[in-house]
Formats: C-alpha cells, structure tokens, sequence
C-alpha cells in the first residue's frame, strides 16, 4: 500500500469527496442536526434536575455530542462512503492512476472531519453560553475529538472490509455503535463493576471521559497521560488492521 501524498491530489480528491457529501441529503441531515440536538435535549434533561450544576450538564451534553458526532458524522458517512466507492469500481479506478491509497483514503474522511470540527465549535459555544462558562479543560475535548475522529476512521475502514454492501452497513456498523453508545458514563456506572473495569479501556470510554472531564472541575475516569496511551495503541492496532486487509475490490 503506497502512502506517500501530494498536497495537490490530496485536496483535489478531498474537494470531490466533499461535494458528493454535501449532495446527499441524508448524511447533511445527520450530520447537521442529530448531534447538536442530542447535546441541547441532554443538557436541558441534566440542568432541569436539582443539584446539578450548570457545568455539570454541559459535560453531559459534551460527552454525547462527542459520540454521536463520531459515530454519525465520521464514522458511518467514511463507512457508506468507501464501501459505495469500492462496489462501484471507483477505489480500483482510482488505484490505476497517480492517485496514492493514502491520498484516496484520506479523502473519504475529510468531509466527516471538517463538519465534525466546526459543529464542535459552535456547540461548544452554545454550551459556554448556557453554563456561564468555558470548558475548563481545553486539551481534553482536543484529545477526545482528535484521538476520536482517527479511531472512528479506522473502525470505518476495519468495519468496511465486512461489509459486502452500503445496506448491510446499517448492520455492519451496529457492533461499533453498540459500544461507543455503551461508553457514555451514566451507562458505565450501572455496570457490574468487573464489566465497567473492561470498558473503561474501549477507546470510547476514553474519550467519553475526556469529553465530560474537559467541562468540570473534577478530573473524570483516567488521568491524560494513561488515556492518551491506550487510545494511541487502539489507533495504531486498528489501522495496521486497516492496512493490512483492506479490501478494493467489490465482494460481488
């Protein structure tokens, strides 16, 4: 697999990857409005409680704005995207010419990312306005949205080898959404406490952590240091699993 890139290519394929996400409805749909609603109904469920701070809730939002944007903003969209891609003979296509795997690769998951990073910001924004207050933790909402937008990549790639068409994806990607949705913290903490020790070293669970902890005064689940390394080896295992099986040719 070559992985060289040329800037040039790069953002050629990017802007086509680019125009044929914005064309299709369902995925602007998603992308636009189900993560940021999520976040805006789960911090009004968590500040119209007693006891809870404002900050507090804004964490709760944070961390599910996080996951879903992950799951369907990056992950699905790349998922969909290159297996429609390869079942339509354009990943072979594109390997016949100057075009490098990386390049290709890489494309698939710009659109995803840029729209995930800016609804980052504003919801950020939104959530500062309604808890009085900034996140308290820059660098953990960085390192959840980094470390999350390579590893739902890298599930995508890994999930699309299974997939044998963009409609099984709607099962092929249940596995991986089962656990990011089962990485929130509210669900971990109703687990069994052997199963919630396993959970906690998902990479989910780490960003969920990083997510919440970013907007509150108390540092939540691990400390930077130890979730960075578990998410880089969940990163680095994922993508030589990418790497080495990728499939470019359709299953048919």
């Amino acid at each position: 697999m070559t992985t060289l890139i040329s800037p040039r290519r790069a953002v050629a394929l990017s802007r086509a990857e680019s125009t044929l996400f914005l064309r299709n409805p369902t995925l602007m749909v998603m992308a636009l409005f189900m993560p940021p609603s999520m976040a805006l109904i789960m911090y009004g469920i968590y500040d119209s409680q007693t006891g809870i701070e404002p900050r507090l809730a804004a964490g709760f939002a944070s961390e599910i704005f996080v996951l879903a944007a992950l799951m369907f903003v990056q992950f699905y969209s790349v998922l969909s995207a290159i297996t429609a891609r390869r079942d339509e003979g354009v990943l072979k296509r594109l390997r016949t010419g100057e075009a490098t795997d990386a390049e290709i690769l890489s494309a698939v998951a710009v659109p995803g990312a840029l729209i995930t990073i800016v609804s980052t910001l504003v919801v950020s924004v939104v959530l500062s306005g309604l808890a009085g207050g900034t996140p308290t933790d820059v660098l953990r909402l960085v390192l959840a949205v980094g470390f999350g937008l390579a590893l739902s990549t890298a599930f995508a790639f890994v999930t699309s080898i299974y997939t044998r068409s963009v409609e099984s994806a709607q099962v092929t990607s249940l596995p991986v959404m089962a656990m990011a949705m089962l990485s929130q913290s509210g669900i971990r903490e109703m687990m069994p406490e052997r199963l919630r020790e396993l959970v906690d070293y998902t990479p989910f669970a780490v960003i969920s952590d990083f997510s919440l902890s970013s907007w509150t005064t108390e540092p939540v689940g691990m400390g930077v240091v130890q979730g960075v390394l578990i998410l880089l080896v969940w990163t680095l295992a994922l993508g030589y699993w990418a790497y080495s099986c990728m499939r470019w040719d359709s299953h048919r």
